[in-house]
């Protein structure tokens, strides 16, 4: 189902907002004790780390693959003795981690948007749960803008008017100047 959908997008130039909606709507990974294997990959056996060693998940994870190697059950016992907590400890420093990086480039969007309150830009809708939310795509790409007007739909190409831009806050606010075609 997941490749239908996929495939459509495709067909309306819309793959990159559907592939980030796919990812949003499914489970945060976490890191776990115990192989749970990787539903998106359909496989049993997995695990994760990436090379060069960039982060502790990673670091951890090289110790317990090399200890199995050379059969060394003393340090494989030690690596695995509070991996539950360390687990959960990982996970959660890896989301405030996350976190601190939006953050910054929301800052860094705010303060290009303040230079350029009254100009319009291309941007798409990315959320209309609660507040509309619009992604832009025009000269700077990727900054969240969060819009005054409810009449957008999902996944629709608009021209923003940028309104507002608040540092403080990290948020861009605008309206939208007209929908655009596909």
């Amino acid at each position: 189902m997941i490749q239908a959908i996929q495939l459509k997008a495709n067909e309306i130039n819309l793959r990159n907002e559907v592939d980030k909606l796919i990812i949003k709507s499914q489970k945060k990974a976490l890191y776990e004790p115990e192989n749970k294997g990787h539903f998106g990959l359909g496989f049993d056996s997995y695990t994760h780390f990436t090379s060069p060693i960039r982060r502790y998940s990673d670091l951890i994870l090289h110790r317990l693959l090399k200890a199995t190697l050379i059969n060394d059950d003393k340090k494989l016992k030690f690596l695995l003795k509070d991996i539950s907590s360390l687990c959960e400890k990982i996970s959660l420093l890896e989301r405030e981690s996350d976190k601190v990086a939006w953050d910054y480039m929301d800052r860094k969007f705010a303060r290009w948007a303040a230079l350029h309150v009254g100009d319009n830009f291309k941007a798409i809708i990315n959320e209309t749960e609660r507040n509309p939310i619009a992604k832009l795509e025009d000269v700077i790409q990727g900054a969240r803008v969060f819009l005054l007007d409810n009449d957008v739909e999902l996944l629709e190409r608009v021209e923003i008017k940028i309104v507002e831009s608040n540092i403080a806050t990290t948020k861009i606010y605008a309206r939208v100047a007209r929908h655009l075609n596909v």
